[in-house]
């Protein structure tokens, strides 16, 4: 029996090439006489390990290869997680916008509580400005504080009927859940000062989701404000 291996860019290749998008695999051959299912129970005696990391609970795919080598029947086996398979809950958990603004105000107070910095309030105007830019840089591809265009958060902002006395962004590209992006932003000095800033007294929040070659794009923006009173 062979433990399996973190395969590399050849097969990851080979997968491609077959349609089969993979975040994750790994592999293992068994070289025994036996039918399949006494082969399977030896591999259990033998190399328990072997067998609960083909079966873990993460992969949702297998592969099974059979050849015969010198006359012994030689197998391979191919345990796998898709692309699709890995993202879909992720992607579960971010359509609903209302409970991801809802999540995303909870954690932004709860560290200016922290700071003893008043609360944010959500800002409709500020959630649309927001949504708005993360939906336009997943569109065209881009990122960053400034459009193709070159305009400013307050640009955007204004442009929404927002008339504010400043404004402020944060952005986040790849963050997989609300946990994680702030555990970015808060890490930052940049996106920690905004979160804690005294000056701002509203937010608006977006997440964009988009399908990419090898996964998903995730892109998250902040909009801070102070009203004009």
């Amino acid at each position: 029996m062979e433990d399996p291996d973190c395969s590399g860019d050849e097969t990851a290749a080979v997968l491609a090439a077959s349609g089969y998008e993979a975040k994750a695999f790994v592999e293992a051959m068994a070289q025994s006489a036996g039918d399949p299912h006494l082969i399977l129970q030896r591999w259990a005696e033998d190399s328990p390990e072997t067998l609960e990391t083909l079966l873990a609970k993460d992969f949702r795919d297998l592969g099974v290869g059979v050849a015969e080598v010198d006359g012994t029947p030689l197998y391979y086996l191919i345990a796998a997680l898709s692309i699709d398979d890995y993202y879909a809950p992720i992607v579960a958990d971010l359509e609903n916008l209302a409970t991801v603004r809802a999540e995303l105000l909870e954690s932004v107070n709860v560290e200016r509580r922290k700071a003893r910095m008043p609360p944010l309030r959500l800002q409709q105007k500020l959630d649309r400005t927001a949504q708005g830019y993360a939906e336009d840089m997943l569109a065209r591809g881009f990122y960053g504080h400034r459009s193709p265009e070159g305009t400013t958060v307050m640009d955007r902002a204004q442009a929404e009927g927002y008339r504010g006395r400043t404004t402020g962004e944060n952005l986040a590209n790849g963050a997989e859940s609300v946990e994680e992006v702030m555990r970015g932003w808060m890490e930052s000095q940049g996106h920690q000062e905004n979160i804690l800033s005294p000056i701002f007294r509203e937010v608006g929040f977006a997440v964009a989701i988009g399908k990419k070659p090898g996964g998903h794009r995730i892109l998250w923006v902040q909009c801070f404000g102070r009203p004009p009173k």
